[in-house]
């Protein structure tokens, strides 16, 4: 008993410690309760990445009011004290500020956040601060304008309404039982939404936009005492308008096991949940960060089980534990499997197998400590990428712990304090919390399944989760090298090296004749990524071939190397931090990667094993088998889907060449076919070009390039693309299908147009579609309200002959589709017709301008 206290007292005195946030972050509170954090940061240089966080959302709502925390957050964008109508948007425009990227604004359950990016030129930083001035308490609400927004909102709601949404519709009674959260969504209740009255759309603003539940979080290029200057200005005459308290959040346990069921026409796969519920609070000390980590811990060796089972054995079904947080109140402890072949037993079978197994026996002594290797060596990782974060990152990382009442580390003592805490975890404390997580008497069993489909009963599952006795096998251990051996190597050289002055790029040109490009980014830290690429792709390869090389792709890349598959590697290489894979596109084929900087050598001797031989494993095969398989029975009930199916077919006039597998092709399906085409890509590695962007130590990487690299074999053929016959219709089509499920229109208008190609004329061409996006958005969108949002894609292509695309993409009510149409194809003329106005074209440029300033040390 002493040695439990003593162990008691000794936890207590190493981890009992409330956490802190970062002490260079400044902060302080007004007089009326507003709550500011400032963080120095000159990544991007001479630009601010600011929030300002309202406590409020969807939860404060009254019951004739769901929905409207939504609508608020639109219509600060459409009128306020100093900014009339959508001058807003368009002010921010003109200093180089773009609306969805640099500028937005959202609505959950428990807040509404408004982002802005803004270069700090000029007077740039007062005209951003007097945008949150206005936010924070000075929204118009102009009654024609909150007319016009209801139907963007209507527009976003159908545009939301997907499959996913659909189904969290059928779970939320279930998950958020007898709470208000069943009774709230963000979107809200489209009648409420259409009929609401001014009035109780301005007192939800009055009630809750209140300074003391506002939150302003500024990170950035400028001086801390001048901003902090200039913020307390800004927002100390906001009033508290109100003193209405926010409802209390509680999610009521019912200590039993419920289950509910899930179906949707549109559902192509079957699934089982199943969740233990407890109580939880936000993680302010190192006790409640540790235990947070020990259940992690569990979470991915549980995973790593599942991995392991199906890397030796032909079972396909996937199984998952996660631990999360429900609103903060709740954490969801969740097992889940998918159904293959409609056979629920089998997989919950298996499901209870798993966990039986590991209730028994606990987790390996030996993946416990790779795994604790791996989470070091990410912590590392992380750690080290971090002294050049991002101002946008810091922001959202400060503004989330704020908005779950969490602590906002620094980088230093969250990579020091996480290092420590898992070194002091225990093999012996991860059992003991899945065993204990497994006694939660609060479990929520969720059923997905395909309309038509019997679904299991209550009884049923039980009667399978009552058997504690039945065990997986132990599968037969194979000795593992500490690391791969790749042979003896022939080293090659670097023949020709040279560095261009305007870029910074170096240019190696091996003795094989591959040729290599590396390019230092100073601000990307312990990172690097890689493409090596070829001309010929798909084009050079048979029409009946197509097929097998893009499955033996998939194939492949989840097969291992060598002699070993891809869970063994992924042992062998724990706690190494790299990733490879292959592909092959119309006109190329590729190797694709990244590695942390310490781990490029792990990540070259993998390319050089890949590109000397293709592995095709058997389980691999038999498993990206029977997943295609379950797939394509289903593709009829996607409406998404079997249109673009149908589309394809006819948009590319019947070629086979870009027809999408089918049922039938899985019967052509061969491992040796598949292999022979993708050595048939991959056969000559010296005719790809290899590209290595991040933190390049170029001394270390050189030596590694010419082993690697350089002693791959050569036929030194220079390989090209071919024209392969695949062209689109001509002249002027409409092509209708009425799949969807549900009252949504989605269009699509391409345009081919005529056009030689290169740098320049590219350029320009997608400036206009830039251009066209802004304008249809100001036409379709705000004067319309017909659409929640519109895309605009427009290029000149090179391949497989010179010419344009224009392609305009958005979703409506299928009453107003011709009508919007109208209005793109009539926008689209007059644009033709009477050029582009100064405005938009100015704006474009200072847009442009400041995202390619500021993606420039990242590309």
């Amino acid at each position: 008993m002493k040695k439990i206290l003593l162990a008691l007292l000794l936890t207590v005195g190493l981890f009992g410690k409330d956490l802190t946030n970062d002490n260079s972050v400044v902060s302080g509170k007004l007089e009326n309760g507003f709550t500011y954090y400032i963080k120095k940061n000159n990544l991007p240089k001479d630009s601010g990445d600011f929030n300002l966080i309202v406590y409020a959302g969807s939860m404060e709502e009254d019951d004739d009011q769901k929905g409207i925390a939504h609508l608020v957050e639109h219509m600060a964008f459409n009128g306020s004290t100093h900014f009339k109508k959508n001058q807003l948007i368009q002010t921010l425009e003109s200093i180089g500020v773009g609306f969805g990227s640099h500028l937005n604004a959202s609505t959950s359950y428990d807040r509404t956040l408004y982002t802005l990016r803004v270069p700090l030129k000029k007077d740039n930083l007062d005209k951003a601060l007097l945008v949150f001035q206005d936010w924070a308490g000075g929204i118009s609400f102009d009654q024609r304008e909150l007319d016009k927004e209801r139907g963007v909102v209507l527009e976003e709601a159908r545009a939301r309404n997907t499959l996913r949404y659909e189904l969290f519709e059928q779970s939320k009674d279930h998950i958020y039982a007898n709470s208000k959260y069943k009774d709230r969504t963000p979107i809200g209740d489209l009648d409420i939404i259409k009929n609401i009255k001014r009035d109780r759309v301005v007192d939800f603003y009055k009630d809750w936009y209140r300074p003391e539940l506002m939150s302003f979080v500024a990170v950035g290029d400028f001086d801390l005492k001048e901003i902090e200057r200039k913020i307390i200005k800004t927002f100390s005459d906001l009033k508290n308008t109100s003193n209405r308290k926010r409802p209390k959040r509680e999610i009521p346990n019912f200590n039993k096991t419920r289950i509910y069921y899930k179906t949707s026409k549109e559902l192509t796969s079957n699934s089982v949940t199943l969740s233990f519920i407890e109580d939880t609070k936000p993680i302010t000390t190192e006790k409640q960060l540790r235990e947070r980590y020990i259940t992690s811990l569990a979470n991915s060796l549980f995973i790593g089980e599942y991995k392991k089972r199906t890397a030796f054995l032909k079972e396909s079904i996937y199984g998952r534990f996660i631990s999360r947080p429900m609103q903060k109140i709740k954490m969801s402890h969740t097992f889940s499997v998918n159904v293959l072949k409609d056979d629920f037993k089998s997989s919950i079978i298996n499901l209870n197998k798993m966990i039986n197994t590991l209730r028994r026996n606990g987790f390996s002594k030996e993946d416990f400590q790779g795994e604790i290797k791996s989470k070091l060596k990410t912590l590392s990782v992380a750690y080290k990428k971090s002294k050049r974060e991002d101002s946008g990152a810091i922001v959202s990382r400060i503004s989330g712990s704020l908005v779950n009442e969490s602590v906002f580390l620094s980088h230093r003592d969250s990579f020091e304090l996480s290092t420590k805490l898992f070194r002091s975890i225990t093999l012996d404390e991860v059992n003991k919390e899945f065993q204990r997580i497994l006694k939660i008497k609060n479990i929520l069993i969720s059923v997905s399944h395909k309309k038509n489909i019997k679904a299991p009963s209550l009884k049923a599952i039980e009667k399978i989760l009552e058997d504690k006795r039945s065990v997986h096998k132990s599968l037969q251990k194979k000795k593992l090298p500490k690391t791969i051996s790749v042979g003896k190597i022939k080293k090659g050289k670097t023949l020709k090296e040279s560095i261009d002055k305007d870029t910074g790029i170096r240019k190696l040109e091996l003795s094989n004749g591959a040729t290599v490009f590396l390019k230092n980014l100073p601000d990307v830290k312990n990172s690097i990524s890689f493409k090596a690429i070829s001309k010929g792709g798909l084009s050079k390869v048979k029409t009946k071939d197509i097929k097998n090389l893009s499955v033996g792709l998939s194939v492949s890349n989840s097969s291992g190397t060598g002699e070993f598959n891809s869970y063994q590697l992924s042992k062998i290489f724990k706690g190494k931090k790299f990733s490879l894979s292959r592909g092959v596109d119309r006109y190329t084929e590729y190797l694709r990667g990244s590695s942390a900087a310490s781990d490029i050598e792990d990540l070259l001797k993998i390319t050089y094993l890949d590109l000397l031989e293709v592995k095709i494993d058997d389980i691999a095969f038999y498993q990206s088998k029977i997943s295609l398989e379950e797939k394509l029975k289903s593709i009829g009930k996607n409406p998404k889907d079997k249109f673009n199916r149908e589309f394809t077919k006819f948009y590319y006039k019947n070629n086979l060449r870009v027809q999408q597998i089918e049922l039938k092709d899985l019967k052509t399906l061969n491992k040796s076919k598949m292999k022979t085409q993708i050595e048939k890509r991959f056969k000559d590695p010296s005719n790809f070009i290899y590209i290595f962007t991040g933190s390049i130590d170029y001394k270390k990487l050189k030596p590694l390039i010419e082993k690697y690299i350089a002693s791959l074999p050569s036929s030194k053929k220079d390989e090209n693309y071919e024209d392969s016959g695949i062209r689109t219709v001509d002249g002027v089509h409409t092509f209708t299908r009425q799949y969807n499920n549900k009252n949504i229109t989605d269009v699509t208008i391409i345009s081919k147009f005529d056009t030689s190609f290169d740098y320049d004329k590219q350029l320009h061409v997608n400036a206009a579609g830039k251009i066209l996006s802004v304008v249809l958005r100001e036409k379709i969108r705000e004067e319309k309200s017909g659409v929640y949002g519109v895309g605009v894609s427009a290029k000149v292509k090179r391949l497989p002959y010179e010419h344009g695309n224009l392609v305009v993409q958005f979703s409506c009510d299928p009453q107003r589709s011709d009508e919007l149409i109208s209005d793109v194809r009539t926008t689209i003329k007059k644009l033709l017709k009477n050029g582009i106005e100064k405005k938009h074209l100015d704006n474009y440029k200072k847009i442009a301008i400041v995202k390619q300033q500021q993606a420039k040390k990242k590309t």
